[in-house]
């Protein structure tokens, strides 16, 4: 290996110990914790020197939510090999339920904190990005289900906006329970049955 090829893998492998610190801040102590001086010492580097690797904290915050999103693309792939589209967004919504909940801080920074954040993340034009890519499988089985004339959807803004409100759906079920764990008393489970049974009765052709 050069010189050259040695130096480009430690800056990674500083990189990745720099983010790998970042999510452990966020998941332990909150977003709040995350300062550009607590990372720095949680890698045993200056603060200026965590400077050479990225911009700012907000680009460290993009980089740990995205990491967040290829955690929810595997949350999400068992639901891969279910090949009726409507059990398939089932599962879908409620591995991003489970997600949620069993990673609050993660999902927090994801959605909830900072909007710049996840607009940056989403923004990204590239669609193998994994934010493009858990949207999007939500978006292919209720393409799937226009192509099977189930659903009214004529184009894809039309299985874009069923798309999003699914995603709104579910995010509503997270957020309330992250912020107000006691309220609703109906049990989760039940929520995303009962969400569900909704979502489908309102997009499916009788």
């Amino acid at each position: 290996m050069g010189a050259v090829e040695r130096r480009a893998r430690q800056r990674e492998e500083v990189r990745s110990q720099i983010v790998d610190a970042a999510r452990d801040i966020v998941v332990n102590e909150g977003y709040h914790a995350l300062t550009m001086r607590r990372i720095a010492e949680a890698v045993e580097y200056s603060p200026a020197a965590i400077y050479q690797y990225f911009q700012n904290r907000d680009a460290i915050a993009v980089a740990v939510t995205s990491e967040g999103f290829v955690q929810l693309l595997h949350a999400f792939a068992p639901s891969r090999s279910l090949d009726n589209p409507r059990a398939r967004l089932e599962a879908i919504a409620r591995a991003y339920v489970d997600f949620g909940l069993t990673n609050p801080q993660t999902y927090r920074l994801m959605f909830m904190e900072d909007p710049e954040i996840t607009r940056a993340l989403l923004a990204q034009p590239d669609r193998n990005d994994p934010g493009t890519q858990a949207y999007l499988a939500i978006v292919e089985p209720i393409a799937l289900l226009a192509q099977q004339g189930a659903i009214d959807a004529r184009d894809d803004a039309s299985v874009r906006a069923i798309a999003d409100t699914l995603w709104v759906t579910v995010h509503g079920i997270v957020s309330l329970k992250l912020t107000c764990p006691t309220f609703p008393e109906t049990p989760v489970d039940v929520l995303i049955a009962s969400a569900m049974r909704t979502f489908f009765e309102g997009i499916l052709k009788r």
